[in-house]
């Protein structure tokens, strides 16, 4: 550089072109650039923060739930809703089918059908006591391939008669499925 540029500029400019080409020469070269572009990859071991944390595991109830029979599931049910048992409503319900462990998503959707639910469930414990309960069941003819519900039916508590408190209460159906030979109450996931 001659002097003039040094005067025209001042040493200052001159310093700081100086300290440019030093980070320049020290800052290692991206290859990636001259590569061309590369597939993202993501960590697999950590879910996408928008669903949430990884629901915990919840225990096992100590009872067992009996379900080799409507009946028995509908006692299974209304035993475990007596006792506040979520673990056991969950068992009772379609969504824990090959649950080798249940978790706080099983629960929460057990309390959604049978807790929650209330009146519906006071419904049918009434009609138990008084009897008035059917219980229909459908064996299934053919059962497709990966189809592994057997039979189904439902639990129908009929419609209020006009001398009930309640003449406008229609008749109430809760569906019921058999699988591999347990009954479940069928609710969605």
């Amino acid at each position: 550089m001659s002097s003039s540029y040094v005067s025209r500029h001042g040493a200052g400019a001159l310093a700081a072109l100086a300290a440019l080409i030093a980070v320049l020469v020290a800052v290692p070269r991206d290859t990636a650039s001259t590569q061309g572009p590369r597939a993202v990859v993501q960590n697999p071991v950590e879910a996408p923060r928008s669903i949430g944390d990884v629901p915990l595991p919840v225990p096992e109830s100590r009872v067992v739930v009996l379900q080799s029979t409507p009946e028995e599931l509908l006692a299974s049910v209304i035993a475990a809703r007596g006792r506040g048992d979520l673990a056991a409503l969950a068992r009772c319900s379609s969504t824990s089918v090959d649950r080798p462990a249940l978790d706080q998503l099983d629960a929460a959707r057990a309390e959604r059908d049978f807790v929650d639910g209330d009146e519906i469930w006071k419904r049918i414990e009434a009609a138990a006591k008084a009897r008035t309960l059917r219980v229909e069941q459908v064996q299934k003819a053919v059962q497709g391939k990966g189809d592994p519900i057997e039979a189904t039916g439902s639990f129908v508590v009929p419609s209020a008669g006009p001398r009930s408190a309640n003449p406008g209460l229609a008749e109430l159906q809760v569906p019921i499925v058999r699988i591999r030979g347990a009954w479940f109450v069928r609710v969605s996931p």
